[in-house]
């Protein structure tokens, strides 16, 4: 049972990193581009966004919030939600190095490396599945 639920995860958390990231950072850029200034107040300087992940990249955590299906299955998807919850069977959620981590199964890892930008590689005790961004 355990088994079929840690590939739900993993399939779950291979789709949630994949959506939505572009759009933030344009308004962002775009806002800072437009904001008014005034002799008095310092220069500001635009940020460039991030640029999109590499393939055998680890991801941020950034990249990981989100819903994630396996295989491009989304009806099992995970939502790994920005302050550190999900709606998986494992509870909370926590990131560190590549490393995918969960509260109420703390034997539970999941290493994940990015394939593009809508999709993820997961491995977790040998078995390893894509993960891909879910809407």
């Amino acid at each position: 049972m355990k088994v079929r639920i840690a590939t739900g995860v993993i399939a779950v958390l291979a789709l949630a990193g994949c959506g939505g990231q572009g759009k933030p950072a344009a308004e962002a850029t775009a806002a800072a581009s437009s904001a008014p200034t005034s002799s008095s107040a310092p220069s500001q300087v635009a940020t460039t966004p991030a640029a999109a992940p590499a393939k055998g990249d680890t991801p941020s955590k950034q990249f990981l919030i989100g819903k994630w299906g396996t295989n491009g299955d989304c009806t099992m998807a995970i939502d790994l939600r920005a302050d550190g919850t999900s709606d998986g069977p494992f509870g909370n959620w926590t990131y560190s190095d590549g490393v995918i981590g969960f509260v109420d199964e703390p034997d539970f890892k999941v290493t994940v490396t990015v394939i593009d930008n809508t999709s993820m590689q997961s491995t977790n005790g040998g078995k390893t599945a894509t993960m891909t961004r879910c809407p």
